[in-house]
This record gives C-alpha cells, sequence and structure tokens, in this order.
C-alpha cells in the first residue's frame, strides 16, 4: 500500500539535500564544465528542472488503472539510477540547452517545481500508469514509481555535483 505522506517526505528530503547541494556549490564554478563532454552544474540542474516540469505535466493528467503491483518497479529504478558508473544519454527535452545558468533561478525553479509535485503526491492516484509514456530504460512505469525516480534521478545527479565540485577544487 502507497502511504502518500511517507512519499511525500522523502521527496521534500531529498529536495532539501539538493537544494544544501546547491547552496553549497561555489557560484564562480556554477558554469564550469571539469571536461568538454560533462555538464556543469547549471546544465544539471537544468536537466533536473526540465525533468521535473515534465513530471508535473504528467502527474496532471489522466493515468489508467495499472495491471500490476504499482511499486514493482522501485528497486530496478532505484539500481537504475545510483548505479553511477552506468551512463544514459538524456532524451533530448531534457537536454540542457545553454551553459550560463543562474544559480538563484535553478533555486527558485527547483523549489518551485518540487513544491508542485509534493502537492500532487498527495493529489494523485499514485497507482495509475501512463501507457502513453514509456521511459526509455525502466518501461511502463506508474505514478508512484515516477515519483520515486525524481528522488532517485535526484541523488545520482547530487552525487554528479559533489563530483564536479571535487574535480574543479582538485584543479
Amino acid at each position: 500500500m502507497i502511504d502518500k505522506e511517507i512519499l511525500q517526505m522523502e521527496l521534500d528530503k531529498s529536495t532539501k539535500e539538493l537544494i544544501k547541494i546547491i547552496n553549497e556549490f561555489p557560484d564562480k564554478d556554477f558554469n564550469t564544465r571539469i571536461s568538454e563532454n560533462a555538464w556543469s552544474t547549471g546544465e544539471v540542474l537544468e536537466h533536473i528542472i526540465r525533468l521535473d516540469g515534465f513530471m508535473i505535466k504528467l502527474l496532471e493528467g489522466e493515468s489508467k488503472p495499472t495491471k500490476r503491483n504499482p511499486e514493482d518497479k522501485l528497486e530496478f529504478i532505484k539500481r537504475g539510477f545510483l548505479d553511477i558508473e552506468k551512463k544514459y544519454n538524456a532524451p533530448k527535452f531534457f537536454i540542457p540547452r545553454e551553459n550560463n545558468q543562474n544559480k538563484n533561478d535553478c533555486l527558485e525553479n527547483i523549489i518551485v517545481n518540487r513544491k508542485k509535485i509534493s502537492e500532487l503526491v498527495i493529489q494523485s492516484n499514485l497507482s495509475g500508469t501512463y501507457p502513453d509514456i514509456i521511459h526509455p530504460v525502466f518501461g511502463e512505469m506508474s505514478s508512484v514509481e515516477w515519483i520515486y525516480s525524481i528522488i532517485y534521478h535526484s541523488e545520482r545527479h547530487m552525487i554528479q555535483i559533489k563530483r564536479i565540485k571535487d574535480n574543479l577544487i582538485n584543479d
């Protein structure tokens, strides 16, 4: 049984951790790439903001009844996102468009989006699925799986941001 309050608390905890990491990141290095093919912290956050915006639209949409346990894929999703050595290509819509992000704007967008997602946790049918939206790695997912994917996706990128910071400090 999906406990909406626990899910909401986990999302809020993840969001607070992300905000803390952003606030601790040096402003001067916010848009610095550690290599030619790497994203800057600003680009990582644009990616998260784009995904969160998509998630809001998804959760505001109509879901269909799930024909399986809506939490079946949670461990698979967690393992997939938290395997930092595994590289994924972001779908085109979620790729950052520019490398000149404003840290305060990113923070504000993340806070606004996550507040809305947190509200949708309580309002949504978390056991519903969205058969028209297929995740490229995890396939068809329920609302609760999509929300946990936000949490695990953020954890993955928090590790990435810490690595960016460590690389910049050690250069």
